[in-house]
């Protein structure tokens, strides 16, 4: 618990150093104070310490995949919605067994343009999605970002039998 708290504090203030682009004392206190209310904030309200079956070094490559991919996302949105469009609401499985990660790929394809959550029931997500109105197949796109967030995020899920034995 405590490396772990050490590891986000040093992470936090590197990406608050990188923001504000400036290495002065007055900019390290600073980030030092606000990563460190970042981290009572998240131990208070987020019970990560009952997140047993995710790797979460694994997931550090996934924010910077989600923001290529949103920004990708944008412009096929753009090109849909000047070509026409049609809303569709789609049910689609998940193989992630964590409720974290089940939450994660949730609040992930609401930051995908053209698509919303709704709901998640057990393995279900529920999604309102911005279609091409040509589409055959309503569940091909919705899939089709719902595929790529996943297999990234199958990287950062522990296995079964790992997560049994502790």
């Amino acid at each position: 618990m405590r490396r772990n708290a050490i590891v986000a504090f040093i992470l936090l203030m590197a990406v608050w150093l990188i923001l504000v682009e400036n290495l002065s004392w007055f900019s390290v206190i600073l980030g030092g104070i606000i990563s460190l209310a970042c981290l009572l904030f998240t131990w208070k309200f987020i019970p990560l310490e009952n997140v047993r079956d995710v790797r979460f070094f694994r997931l550090i490559p996934y924010g910077f995949f989600l923001l290529v991919g949103i920004y990708v996302q944008g412009f096929v949105v753009i090109k849909r919605i000047l070509t026409g469009a049609r809303l569709d609401i789609v049910e689609v499985k998940t193989e992630l067994k964590s409720d974290f990660l089940k939450a994660l790929l949730v609040n992930s394809i609401t930051l995908i343009p053209g698509s919303i959550s709704l709901n998640l029931e057990g393995d279900t997500i529920t999604v309102l999605n911005l279609g091409h109105p040509n589409d055959e197949n309503i569940y091909q796109s919705v899939n089709s970002n719902r595929s790529w967030l996943e297999k990234k995020l199958l990287k950062a899920q522990k296995s079964t039998e790992v997560s049994e034995k502790k």
